[in-house]
């Protein structure tokens, strides 16, 4: 095992400074929590735990290191010197965050993006529990989505998807472990880059902000630089986040617009953009299931919220359509997503999602409501004319709760 050699006058130096800064924390702490007893406000206990924390970890590796400052030369195995080094990190971080609250938290994002990079296939849960837990804070959250990307995110994302692809032997409790880790990698992304979509200002991302950039690096084909299933991948996180409405209905209506100009008659479009050389690359969903459709998976996060829903499924061009007793008014979008795409990864129960949302979500005489009940009757009408036209024809089974409704 390797070993460092430090010069005992710096042993020192390091040691006294690190003492100084422990009574300035403990100190800070006294002052802190004085000054708020005596203007009569409640005193911050999280100020002062942290106070406190930060001057404990100092002092406590103060001690270490004099305790070592009187040999000839000080030996530290590496694995004592990479704990020592993240406990003045940790001490450090505590002070950090209460002296410059918007620096410590930005650059505690980026170190948490970082360390997701290089976590691979096996992320560490205590680390996606921080994420999750300040996914909140704007500045935590701009300076997680600038250091990982988008590209990043899916990465992360495909990189724990194929966990058991590197343990052949593994066990159902391994199995079940990393399909937990799967979906709180979900969950702390979705959190996290849904926070950044919202920065404004210095806080502002553009790329995470803008549906354009999300549907751009859905749409990209591995060819094109992107890793295989990274469209899918991407889609997942906005469906576990709690984005923006009109950035969700803004993407999936992009990703769908892209569909539809780059489909070859029956060829499939997606599949085959989650595989290398015919081996399936794509994510894998917390429940096991392959989830390489992102108009799919987009049309079922959009089951999570209403207006959403409502605003894509009722946007676009309406024809007027030829029924057995007359004509019937039909959305163009919803004559092809029920009439002609084809369901084959989950049998449109994303769509039925999205539809029920969409209709269900408002019953009264607002816009919404109307808007709602207008929609119903034309998915009812449409699936009318499907049967007519193409004689025992049915809906998928996936859709037919949405219709239901």
């Amino acid at each position: 095992m390797s070993q460092l050699f430090i010069d005992t006058d710096a042993v020192r130096h390091l040691a006294a400074g690190l003492r100084r800064a422990a009574d300035d924390a403990d100190g800070l702490r006294s002052r802190t929590l004085g000054a708020l007893v005596a203007a009569e406000l409640p005193d911050d206990a999280r100020t002062g735990v942290a106070l406190h924390d930060a001057a404990g970890e100092l002092a406590q590796v103060a001690r270490v290191l004099d305790a070592r400052a009187d040999q000839a030369e000080y030996p530290l195995h590496d694995t004592v010197a990479l704990a020592l080094h993240a406990q003045v990190d940790r001490a450090l971080d505590g002070l950090l965050v209460l002296l410059d609250p918007t620096g410590a938290a930005e650059g505690l994002g980026v170190e948490a993006a970082r360390r997701l990079r290089l976590a691979g296939a096996h992320p560490d849960v205590d680390l996606l529990s921080l994420i999750r837990e300040r996914a909140a804070d704007p500045s935590f959250a701009r300076g997680f989505g600038a250091e990982l990307t988008l590209a990043g995110a899916a990465d992360a994302v495909l990189a724990a998807s194929w966990a058991e692809r590197y343990h052949p032997a593994a066990t159902e409790q391994d199995r079940g472990r990393w399909a937990a880790a799967r979906q709180l990698l979900l969950e702390a992304l979705g959190a996290v880059l849904a926070t950044a979509s919202l920065g404004a200002g210095q806080l502002a991302l553009p790329g995470l902000g803008q549906a354009g950039a999300w549907a751009d690096a859905i749409t990209t084909e591995p060819s094109g630089g992107a890793r295989a299933g990274q469209g899918a991948a991407l889609a997942l996180v906005l469906a576990a986040g709690p984005f923006d409405d009109q950035l969700l209905a803004d993407v999936t209506e992009a990703v769908e617009r892209y569909e539809r100009a780059h489909s070859a008659g029956s060829a499939p479009l997606w599949a085959p953009r989650s595989q290398v050389d015919g081996t399936y690359f794509g994510p894998v969903a917390p429940d096991g299931t392959r989830s390489y459709d992102p108009l799919a998976i987009l049309l079922g996060a959009l089951g999570s919220h209403p207006a959403a829903a409502r605003a894509y499924l009722t946007a676009g061009s309406v024809a007027n359509a030829p029924m057995a007793d007359g004509t019937v008014a039909l959305p163009e979008r919803l004559a092809y997503l029920l009439g002609r795409r084809r369901w084959s990864a989950d049998d449109a129960v994303g769509l039925g999602a999205a539809l029920r949302a969409a209709t269900t979500g408002v019953r009264d005489r607002t816009d919404a409501g109307l808007a709602a009940a207008r929609l119903a009757s034309q998915a009812v009408a449409l699936v009318g004319r499907l049967a007519e036209r193409s004689g025992g024809w049915r809906p998928p089974d996936g859709l037919r709760p949405g219709l239901t409704a």
